[in-house]
């Protein structure tokens, strides 16, 4: 049985499965919906956003909300961070005995490789003051199959992981690590900062900044992260070091960034939700036999039922 046709599901960061849980979502029926995969630092044209077939976007943030309305008539809502929401909902803490600092290391993605000395990153945690040690690096998986883990490892560090992005405990993962250390700090801009302040935990930028190499071409390219103008308020916020107590500055941007004050309600997300699974359920039957031909022939004359769409 196909049971998702056109429209399939991402299963990114547990996201899928949050927006489910937040508003009982149907686990039978596919997210008829795109959205954010995770904070960004660029206030640029959402090229990949915009390339979805899916009738509605969810982004995290009024800011977010105004670069898509810039771009795509599309509607578009604000949900606030789903790992926010997952948080507050799961009533996770930072454990009272929490101690030691965690580094996400600026990491790699399927399209791209971030370039920065390891090994000069890796002296320089080492040289923080006691009070942020021990130091844990969490490493991503994208990074792993470069095997940058093994430099961390060399180091004397422990490494850890949330593990593969597919998988729905990535979340679970995410905070079990997050919650034990007393700070947190990267190289770079991240969901992760947002993530560990919203939650009382104090976040600082520090060591060598990554460039960007781009892979799958010919002549691979190189550039350094361009932030925006969003992007280099918050790395300039947060190159506090070595003051990296929560400032009230710093308070207020996540709060605004992870957008939970201002997203819509579960029952009305819901009811978006619903509608356009409807919409597209229909949409999908009537180009059906054009964009699946073979599937198409194969049900007629095997007597099966064209519109698969209950399950």
């Amino acid at each position: 049985m196909d049971k998702r046709l056109l429209f399939d599901e991402d299963r990114k960061y547990s996201l899928n499965r949050i927006i489910r849980l937040l508003t009982g979502f149907p686990e039978d029926k596919p997210l008829p919906c795109r959205y954010e995969h995770g904070h960004t630092p660029s206030d640029d044209k959402p090229v990949n956003d915009l390339k979805t077939k899916k009738r509605l976007m969810l982004v995290y943030n009024k800011r977010r909300l105004d670069i898509w309305q810039r771009y795509s008539k599309k509607k578009a809502v604000v949900i606030g961070s789903p790992f926010v929401q997952y948080r507050r909902l799961k009533n996770i803490h930072k454990v009272e005995d929490a101690n030691g600092t965690i580094a996400f290391p600026m990491h790699s993605t399927l399209k791209d490789k971030s370039i920065f000395d390891r090994q000069e990153y890796s002296q320089k945690l080492k040289e923080l003051p006691d009070v942020f040690h021990p130091i844990k690096v969490c490493v991503h998986e994208h990074d792993f199959s470069h095997g940058y883990d093994k430099i961390y490892r060399s180091q004397g560090f422990e490494v850890v992981t949330a593990g593969v992005r597919e998988k729905p405990d990535f979340v679970d993962n995410f905070y079990e690590i997050l919650r034990h250390c007393k700070y947190a700090t990267s190289n770079g801009f991240g969901s992760y900062l947002f993530y560990a302040v919203e939650m009382g935990i104090p976040f600082f930028i520090f060591g060598p900044k990554a460039s960007i190499r781009f892979a799958g071409k010919k002549n691979s390219s190189e550039r350094m992260t361009k932030d925006g103008e969003f992007g280099a308020y918050i790395e300039k916020l947060f190159s506090t070091y070595p003051d990296v107590e929560i400032s009230e500055e710093q308070r207020i941007a996540v709060e605004r960034e992870v957008g939970v004050n201002d997203a819509i309600s579960r029952e009305e997300l819901y009811r978006l939700l619903m509608d356009n699974y409807r919409r597209q359920r229909l949409e999908d039957a009537v180009h059906f036999p054009f964009r699946h031909p073979k599937k198409f022939f194969q049900r007629i004359f095997h007597g099966s039922p064209i519109n698969r769409f209950e399950s």
